[in-house]
This record gives C-alpha cells, sequence and structure tokens, in this order.
C-alpha cells in the first residue's frame, strides 16, 4: 500500500504520443455533412490493416455507420479469430478501395464496367457519401476512379475529399 502512494506522488511521467494520421477535422466535417445514421464508403476502405475508418466513426460517438470493418470473434477451436466480412457485391469495388496500392495488379474490369459497378454499389448499400482521405500516395487510384465515375466532390479539405448524393441520389451513369 505504501508503494502505490509513493508511485501516487511521483510527477507526471512523460508518455510517448503521436498525432493521428488523418486530418482532425475529418470526422467533425462527416457529421457536419451527412445526417446521423447514414452509411458512408471510406477510401480507404475498413480492413484490419487500414482501421481508420474505424477511428473515425468512433471519435464521431458512432453518429455514422460504415462499410466494411473488422472484429476479433471468437473461433470455437481456433486460438485467433480475426475476421472481416466478404465483400459486398459487386466486389471489384471493394477490391479497389481496400487494396489501392496493388492498383494494375487486380483482375482487370473495363473501366465501363467498373464505373457502373460503382454505382450500383453506392445504390444497393443505400451510401449516403463517399470519403476519400489521402493517407499516402498509393491512394491516388482510387481517387480518379471516384472523380471519372462521380465527377468533383462536394467538399473538398487538405487531406481529405467527400462525395454526396445530389437529391438524395447518385449518378445514374459515369459523370467521366
Amino acid at each position: 500500500l505504501a508503494g502505490v502512494i509513493v508511485v501516487s506522488l511521483l510527477p507526471d511521467a512523460p508518455f510517448a504520443n503521436a498525432t493521428v494520421p488523418w486530418r482532425a477535422s475529418l470526422p467533425a466535417t462527416i457529421d457536419s455533412v451527412v445526417a446521423p445514421g447514414s452509411v458512408i464508403l471510406t477510401v480507404p476502405f475498413a480492413t484490419p490493416s487500414d482501421a481508420e475508418a474505424m477511428a473515425w466513426a468512433a471519435v464521431d460517438d458512432m453518429r455514422f455507420r460504415i462499410i466494411g470493418g473488422y472484429a476479433n470473434i471468437a473461433d470455437p477451436g481456433e486460438p485467433h479469430g480475426q475476421r472481416q466480412p466478404l465483400p459486398l457485391p459487386p466486389a471489384h469495388v471493394q477490391e479497389m478501395f481496400s487494396t489501392p496500392k496493388l492498383g494494375s495488379m487486380l483482375p482487370y474490369v473495363a473501366p465501363a464496367v467498373a464505373d457502373a459497378q460503382l454505382i450500383t454499389y453506392l445504390h444497393r448499400y443505400s451510401v449516403s457519401a463517399v470519403v476519400f482521405a489521402a493517407m499516402g500516395a498509393d491512394t491516388s487510384i482510387g481517387y480518379w476512379y471516384l472523380i471519372d465515375t462521380l465527377g468533383q466532390p462536394q467538399v473538398v479539405r487538405p487531406g481529405f475529399d467527400i462525395w454526396l448524393r445530389t437529391h438524395g441520389r447518385w449518378p445514374t451513369r459515369p459523370v467521366g
């Protein structure tokens, strides 16, 4: 007991800290442009190796939902259980946004087909906004895919862009 008291009297010990890899204003900006409970498609897509979007939602008190993510789920008989959901169809959309570093290594999908798949995906899963966060130079393939298909983003900030449905709808055909 005496040891605990002595330790509690010591001055605050310095702890290493770091900044988050996204703009601090990103979660608040999402909150200001989408209705609570809205579904957000994020780039980078939320996976075990790129979980930033899950942190954005947590920082914003879970006011919006994201497609993707992962959880550590107990798997009987296995020592580990990290899992992520299977890709939602059309799978090319999630493949493009969750592996942007691979770019040309993904199976080829004709640009017109890829554009139509993105629009189908956004409609099918009631996506209200697409949030692109520049998390390194390798994410540019996903960015240009969004520009070609959806046009210019409605919200442009240093380090991130947001596309929103116009009049409650996404385009019915690619813009580019």
